[in-house]
């Protein structure tokens, strides 16, 4: 075991486009989600297996996958010209559920949480590049960065160019 310390958590949630027959809803049950099509990440991957495993959480087992993307940016473009659902982190939607292009599905269910973890192997030292960075996440974990709802991206691609050099 490699032991690791929590940074945050990020909400997960499902979006779909503005002509979704779930848009608007009050609540939808896991089981009505589960007979939609569904964007997903690369199968085998490790997003996926975060993804299928916080779905089983909530009873969504059997499911059908219309496409696979590992680009946040085209599984977004793909829900809001299809009829399918993405399950995904809050940050990743957070411009298009602003903007009003795609649309939080109210699940009656638990909320879903992605912990974001950083491991550090007791016995291996690391190098000063990677020290640094370290010392980074955690200013920004004191910061609130890895809260739900992260800030902007131009904010975290400032500071981390900055911290890095």
């Amino acid at each position: 075991d490699i032991p690791s310390e929590v940074l945050g958590r990020h909400r997960l949630l499902f979006v779909c486009a503005a002509n979704h027959p779930l848009n608007g809803r009050k609540e939808v049950k896991p089981e009505e989600l589960a007979i939609n099509p569904f964007i997903g990440p690369l199968k085998g991957s490790a997003y996926n297996d975060i993804i299928e495993s916080a779905m089983d959480e909530i009873g969504i087992k059997n499911y059908t996958v219309s496409s696979r993307s590992q680009n946040p940016a085209i599984m977004k473009e793909l829900v809001k010209s299809s009829s399918a659902i993405l399950c995904c982190l809050e940050g990743v939607a957070a411009p298009e559920l602003k903007s009003g292009k795609l649309f939080e599905i109210q699940v009656k269910a638990p909320q879903l949480y992605m912990e974001m973890r950083l491991a550090r192997s007791p016995v291996r030292e690391i190098s000063d590049i990677s020290k640094k960075f370290t010392d980074y996440l955690f200013q920004l974990k004191d910061a609130g960065f890895f809260k739900s709802t992260p800030p902007a991206s131009s904010l975290w691609e400032t500071s981390i160019k900055e911290a890095l050099t």
